[in-house]
């Protein structure tokens, strides 16, 4: 299902809880409100993430 923030006033936040330069990890959480493609809005509670990065 595909969600939208644009053209509307949204909130949500995103942390980054641990940096890991040694093996190039982040990690962190997020929340998030959006709305779909027929107007009903979303809310996105208690995600996460942990995402490997290049330099």
């Amino acid at each position: 299902e595909q969600f939208n923030t644009e053209g509307g006033t949204y909130s949500g936040e995103l942390w980054i809880k641990k940096l890991d330069p040694v093996n190039q990890i982040v990690s962190g959480t997020f929340w998030f409100d959006a709305v779909t493609a027929n107007g009903q809005k979303v809310e996105v509670r208690e995600g996460r993430f942990d995402v490997r990065y290049t330099q």
